[in-house]
């Protein structure tokens, strides 16, 4: 039974460590935030305005 419950947590350890992986790709990165709020406010770029807004790129500050 010891071995089982060993198995059972080293398997949720390596799910949640995966989980965190997959999560951590899917945050964009400040520079790629500022792309699309460059490409938004600036040039008006309808679509990375969009995609600025989907990927939750406010919680940046931005200095425009």
């Amino acid at each position: 039974m010891a071995l089982s419950f060993k198995k059972a947590i080293a398997l949720a350890i390596f799910g949640i460590g995966v989980g965190a992986s997959a999560t951590a790709l899917a945050i964009p990165d400040y520079n790629t935030c500022y792309s699309y709020r460059e490409a938004c406010a600036l040039y008006g770029d309808e679509e990375a305005c969009a995609t600025f807004d989907l990927m939750g790129c406010s919680r940046y500050h931005y200095p425009f």
